[in-house]
C-alpha cells in the first residue's frame, strides 16, 4: 500500500488529489494495465466523482484492482519493467518506465522508489520483493 500511496503522490495536484482522467496513469505506473470494466469497477468502489480523487478513493479502488489480479498478470507487469529479461528491475528500467509512462521524475525521486523498493541494497528489485511491494 505505501507504493500505491507513492505514486499517488507523484500524480497529485496542490490539494492531494489525482485527476480522474489521469487514474489510468498511476495505475500503469504501478504495473497494472486494467480493462474499461476493471476501470469501472475502480471508480464505482472508489465512489470517485469527477473532476478527481483523493488518495483514500484512490486505495480503495486499488484493492479491487489487485484482488483482480493474478500471478501471472503480476508477472507480466513485472516483465514491462524488467526490459532486460535480468529477473529485477534497476534503477534505469525504472527510470524508462516512468518516462514512457510521462512520470517526468528527477534523480532523487528514482533514488526514493529505488531505495524503498530496495531496502537490501542489492541494485534491484526481484519479482518476489515487486510483489510484496504490491500486495503492502
Amino acid at each position: 500500500i505505501a507504493q500505491w500511496k507513492h505514486a499517488f503522490a507523484l500524480m497529485a495536484d496542490s490539494k492531494g488529489r489525482v485527476a480522474t482522467s489521469n487514474a489510468w496513469l498511476v495505475l500503469r505506473s504501478l504495473g497494472f494495465n486494467p480493462d474499461q470494466n476493471e476501470m469501472t469497477q475502480f471508480e464505482r468502489v472508489a465512489c470517485v466523482t469527477p473532476p478527481a480523487m483523493s488518495e483514500t478513493q484512490f486505495i480503495d479502488g486499488m484493492k479491487v484492482i489487485f484482488e483482480n489480479t493474478s500471478d501471472r498478470q503480476l508477472s507480466k507487469a513485472f516483465d514491462a519493467f524488467d526490459k532486460d529479461g535480468s529477473g529485477t528491475i534497476d534503477k534505469e528500467e525504472l527510470r524508462e518506465l516512468m518516462k514512457h509512462l510521462g512520470l517526468s521524475l528527477d534523480e532523487e525521486e528514482i533514488d526514493e522508489m529505488m531505495q524503498v523498493a530496495d531496502d537490501r541494497g542489492r541494485g534491484g528489485i526481484n519479482f518476489s520483493k515487486f510483489k510484496a511491494l504490491l500486495i503492502g
